[in-house]
């Protein structure tokens, strides 16, 4: 494809590459996105006197030819200059396997920079081509230190965090609170090292000279950072990067990427085959990749002196910490690669519950925070105004599905008390008792009307407040707690019965039964709703099966009327859909959310409805946006508002998930499978053993007339019990390898 906006990230040590190729510059810093500076990286090659470079930097002659190809891992230029005769492709790889820490976190990235003599017409132009070229790697940073030696090229400069990240580059779409910062500077060190190839180092550049007559020459180089100051703070801890604690010093770091050069490589190129292997499109793999580092972007793992963990996402360009309903939807990575990351973020939520009042019977309920702080500081919500109901719902199912999915009792009884005071909230939230919650209500569609975002009694929050409640009777069932249930139980059956009698048009769930607009005021500005009725409160709408999508992985049946759920969807596809996906309802066409349509035909596919080709037109979105200035990389919202850098593009992830509907049930060692598209082939990426690097793959044919599934499992399903939806089965591999 041609070149776009993109970016390279670690997984929680910030250090970050994102590429513009668009405006021929990188930004670049040992602290990430926000904290970084605008920078040339100069790679390129010269022959006879004549340069190429790379769209990286804003000085010289680009390649007359530039394309990118993208994977998981990495981000590959492929460039040819016909006059020079000279083609060059450059890959920047970081590197990444599942639930592999030291992999993940190490602030490395590997170039390899391939050289190769090209065809060209007879008359390439003025001059003749050279075999031998000289290959160059460089940089220039404002405001850094830049010293060539043996080793390469040393980067020393100071980034300053009290400055907000509010950056000359990039207006933030919100200035979070402001604060005191306990940490206002921090000093980073840099390397570029040539491994091999007999370089010079000098003026800020690695140069080879190559000699391109009888095969192509690769070039090897590897970039690594260090922060030695702490650069996050939770009551009044300082904390380091995590990745810090694996390494002592630069150079230590430095000789680790070296010598595990080859393994690191070797794990990114497997992570990146078991996407390539599977069915998805090529615009899906390339979405799905796109999304995956603007969301390493985003992560903070960090510990503190005690060696206490803190992991957390920030909210792209919000630069809010975990946003409860942002990790609602990205937490398809979760559920597919590591868990063990959810977890972690569960207990730090829980710190940040808020007390409420009692409920009716005088017993204690809480809601929880829409985040837990901003930039360099998680020292309690800084978005201003609460998302009661929505953010309880979200992490009740959260819960849930993670239980089931994994199996993991004590993880789930850890918040039993938690659980019990959040659903009592949720039933409390419906003053009338028709099962619909009028207190609360605010949600996270704050850049839609009023109808959509904080109408008292919108059936979005009433499906997922009566998802939340099955949820949460079935942990009561596994906690022995009978009251729960019974109070759950008969919330749910409230809720049905308005939402059936109520919001049913016929052919649409209505966006609320409230249509009034008295009493409706926006939390944020505080201003009532115009008019006497809210526009839009009888229109498609995106959010109806929002609720629906975690309990039916989880294989948890809510008891709704699915029949009436695939009509609303379908219908809601049909108006409310413009050229990149479907706008907030087929009222409400103010902005449009890539993320939201995402969950939304992850649903649908769950409910034997196929959307997965939507996906198409997310990508033609992010391709138009980052072709030009100013990019931005994953962006979430089409029409005024901008989400830009945003962790949420990592919902894709579920496409591998929904396409052949995987339903997990670790409790009953029970899995479900029923394909929303055949053929179709996937890996069962909950069920990878990464460590052995065995995968089982799944696939569904059609074999004379009928549906049939191989499924190809290397025995790490012993065990389980599969129910392949009705297909044929057809006996494959299932013993160790």
């Amino acid at each position: 494809m041609l070149p776009i906006e993109t970016a390279l990230g670690r997984l929680g040590s910030r250090f970050c590459l994102n590429l513009r190729p668009q405006s021929r510059q990188i930004a670049h810093g040992a602290m990430g996105r926000y904290l970084d500076e605008v920078a040339d990286l100069i790679i390129g090659v010269e022959s006879g006197g004549r340069r190429r470079v790379l769209p990286l930097c804003r000085a010289g002659e680009v390649f007359e030819s530039v394309h990118m190809e993208l994977t998981m891992t990495s981000v590959t230029f492929r460039c040819v200059s016909r006059p020079l005769r000279v083609g060059l492709d450059v890959t920047i790889r970081a590197p990444f396997y599942p639930r592999d820490v030291e992999t993940c976190t190490a602030p490395v990235f590997y170039l390899d920079l391939t050289a190769a003599a090209v065809a060209a017409p007879p008359d390439p132009g003025p001059g003749r081509a050279e075999s031998q070229v000289d290959v160059f790697l460089g940089i220039k940073r404002p405001g850094t230190r830049i010293t060539a030696g043996d080793r390469g090229l040393d980067l020393a400069y100071t980034t300053r965090i009290d400055r907000q990240t509010s950056r000359s580059d990039e207006q933030g779409r919100r200035s979070p609170r402001a604060r005191a910062p306990l940490i206002t500077a921090v000093n980073c060190t840099e390397r570029i090292s040539p491994c091999g190839g007999h370089p010079r180092c000098s003026r800020g550049e690695i140069r080879w000279r190559v000699d391109l007559s009888s095969k192509p020459q690769t070039l090897v180089a590897l970039w690594v950072a260090r922060v030695e100051d702490p650069v996050f703070e939770r009551g009044g801890q300082a904390h380091q990067f995590l990745s810090t604690t694996h390494h002592a010093s630069l150079d230590t770091l430095a000789a680790w990427a070296f010598e595990h050069r080859e393994d690191l490589i070797a794990k990114s190129r497997f992570f990146d085959d078991v996407f390539a292997g599977s069915s998805l499109s090529k615009t899906q793999r390339d979405l799905v990749a796109f999304g995956f580092q603007s969301y390493l972007m985003n992560t903070w793992w960090v510990a503190d002196d005690r060696g206490n963990e803190w992991f957390s996402v920030w909210e792209g360009v919000c630069r809010f910490h975990s946003t409860i309903d942002v990790e609602y939807n990205t937490s398809m990575l979760y559920f597919a690669l590591w868990p063990e990351l959810l977890e972690m973020t569960f207990r730090e939520w829980a710190h940040y519950e808020k007390p409420a009042d009692p409920d009716r019977r005088g017993r204690p309920t809480g809601f929880l925070s829409h985040d837990m702080g901003s930039c360099q500081t998680a020292d309690g919500q800084d978005y201003p105004h609460d998302m009661e109901v929505e953010e309880n719902t979200n992490f009740i199912l959260l819960l849930h599905a993670l239980w089931r999915w994994t199996g993991r009792d004590r993880m789930a009884r850890e918040y039993a008390d938690l659980v019990r005071r959040l659903m009592r909230f949720i039933i409390a939230s419906d003053t009338t008792d028709n099962g619909f919650p009028d207190k609360g209500v605010a949600n996270t569609i704050d850049d839609a009307g009023p109808a959509i975002q904080f109408a008292k009694e919108q059936t979005y929050l009433a499906v997922k407040s009566l998802c939340a409640a099955r949820a949460s009777a079935d942990l009561a069932r596994q906690w022995g707690d009978d009251g729960l249930r019974a109070e759950c139980d008969e919330f749910v059956e409230r809720t049905m019965g308005t939402l059936e009698k109520e919001a049913w048009l016929g052919d649409h769930y209505a966006v609320c039964i409230d249509r009034s607009a008295d009493g409706v005021i926006d939390p944020g500005t505080g201003q009532a709703a115009a008019g006497d009725t809210l526009e839009g409160w009888d229109a498609y709408s995106l959010y109806t099966a929002n609720g629906l999508l975690l309990p039916m992985m989880a294989g948890l049946d809510t008891g709704l009327d699915l029949d009436r759920m695939r009509t609303d969807v379908r219908a809601a596809l049909e108006r409310a859909r413009c050229e990149y996906g479907c706008t907030h309802s087929s009222a409400d066409r103010s902005n449009l959310w890539v993320s939201q349509n995402l969950w939304r035909d992850l649903a649908a596919a769950y409910l034997g409805i196929d959307c997965l080709n939507e996906s198409d037109r997310y990508w033609a979105f992010e391709v138009h946006q980052n072709r030009q200035q100013p990019g931005r990389c994953f962006i979430d919202t089409f029409g005024w508002n901008e989400l830009e850098y945003y962790p949420r593009g990592m919902t894709s992830i579920g496409l591998l998930l929904a396409a052949v509907g995987l339903r997990v049930n670790a409790q009953a060692r029970r899995i479900g499978l029923a394909p929303v598209r055949v053929p179709v082939r996937v890996p069962l990426l909950p069920f990878v053993d990464w460590q052995r690097r065995v995968v089982p793959w799944v696939e569904f044919i059609l074999e004379k007339g009928r549906v049939a599934c191989c499924l190809d499992d290397r025995g790490v399903l012993h065990g389980w019990a599969i129910d392949v939806g009705g297909a044929v089965r057809i006996e494959s591999s299932t013993t160790e390898e």
